[in-house]
């Protein structure tokens, strides 16, 4: 070959390495976009999979903290009622504060119920500390479906107002609203009955 040949076949080679190079560069911009791409929506799905991990999370200890109060609930509606020392103090303040009259205040609880007996002698300690007169009478009562009535006797109503107001907010226990017939119009002393635990409603969905 001339050096005219050799000259000419260079040119051809340089430029065909130029072509193969950009080619390589073109390719390889290219396909770094495809990755990168690729990562980008590999990164946005673990994303929306560790936000859905995450709510998922916070449903189940949603769940877990209602079913927790329920079983709390339940408990203590399934527990006996009680009045606890520091309840019987807190009904006695409450009955220290309303004029009291100067009768004997029965209780009486549903003959052979042993948690409303139990009960009926804490509401007697706690009134005994409200410096009222109380006496225990269980004889002849059986199968009283109220939780807790008082009934006034020969006293006026107010004075019952305040029994069911202290029993119901110091002492935290279900009271049956007072009776709508006329309070004072006999000699009877007033009575606090106890039957049985109030019923626990089915739970509602």
């Amino acid at each position: 070959m001339t050096l005219e040949e050799w000259n000419t076949a260079l040119r051809v080679a340089s430029v065909v390495v130029i072509g193969v190079t950009f080619l390589i560069a073109a390719g390889a911009l290219w396909t770094s976009y495809l990755v990168n791409q690729r990562q980008e929506e590999r990164i946005a799905a673990i994303g929306n999979d560790a936000a859905t991990a995450n709510l998922k999370a916070a449903q189940i200890n949603e769940r877990a903290e209602q079913l927790a109060l329920e079983n709390v609930t339940l408990r203590a509606a399934l527990a006996d009622r009680t009045l606890s020392p520091e309840q019987q103090h807190n009904v006695a303040l409450a009955l220290k504060a309303v004029p009291r009259p100067n009768v004997t205040v029965w209780t009486r609880s549903d003959r052979g119920n042993t948690e409303a007996e139990r009960l009926g002698k804490d509401i007697e300690a706690a009134l005994r500390l409200a410096g009222l007169k109380t006496e225990i009478r269980n004889d002849g009562y059986s199968n009283m479906t109220r939780p807790i009535e008082v009934q006034c006797g020969g006293t006026d109503r107010e004075f019952a107002h305040a029994l069911i107001s202290a029993l119901m907010n110091a002492g935290g226990l279900s009271v049956t609203p007072l009776s709508e017939l006329g309070c004072g119009a006999s000699d009877n002393a007033p009575e606090i009955l106890i039957g049985l635990k109030p019923a626990i409603e089915p739970r509602r969905h």
